[in-house]
């Protein structure tokens, strides 16, 4: 590489500098070059013994943390400007499928809530019928006894049946709340900024 070629290429490495800055370094390298020819060193060796052009080219730019700095937010602002422009253009099938999800999900909700009000409505009848058997049942044994051993275990059956189908539905309810908690902390989790698809 001869002085010509190395001052090319160091003047390409250096071209998000301002002009003056780069003009310098440049003057800078090729002072240097023609003191060692001046010294007796021919034109390769001077060019040698300054280094390698990339390292060269770096540490001139170290020396400029806010130009690096502008070139950075510079890329981050063209990516995310990239992105919305992809999510705008794609939004007719991510917004179909997202609109999907949704529904999928209201509907499981819907079916889950319905389920959770039977339950309850199972509860409440039980209970509520074998309070009304057991208190029938001495009425009913002044007429027929049978019938009334029979209203007074059934009513106590009910009650029983009733006590169980609580427990159920405490845990049926509890499992759909469990499961509302881990989808809010998912969703959360998304949008918080930690799965974005650029920094």
């Amino acid at each position: 590489m001869n002085k010509q070629e190395f001052l090319k290429a160091l003047s390409e490495r250096l071209d998000k500098l301002p002009e003056n800055e780069k003009n310098k370094s440049i003057n800078y390298y090729l002072e240097m070059i023609d003191d060692r020819i001046e010294e007796g060193a021919s034109e390769d060796e001077a060019i040698g013994a300054l280094g390698g052009i990339e390292e060269i080219a770096e540490n001139i730019m170290s020396q400029y943390p806010d130009v690096n700095k502008k070139q950075s937010i510079k890329k981050r602002f063209n990516l995310n400007t990239v992105t919305i422009i992809l999510i705008i253009i794609g939004s007719p099938i991510w917004l179909s499928i997202l609109l999907a999800i949704i529904s999928v999900i209201i509907s499981i909700y819907s079916a889950a809530f319905g389920i959770a009000v039977a339950l309850v409505s199972i509860v409440i009848s039980f209970i509520l019928g074998g309070i009304f058997a057991v208190v029938a049942s001495p009425v009913i044994m002044f007429q027929n006894l049978l019938a009334g051993i029979f209203a007074l275990g059934s009513g106590l059956t009910l009650v029983g049946l009733g006590i169980l189908a609580v427990f159920g539905s405490v845990l049926f309810i509890r499992l759909i709340i469990k499961a509302t908690k881990f989808f809010i902390r998912k969703i959360a989790y998304i949008t918080s900024g930690k799965e974005r698809f650029a920094q």
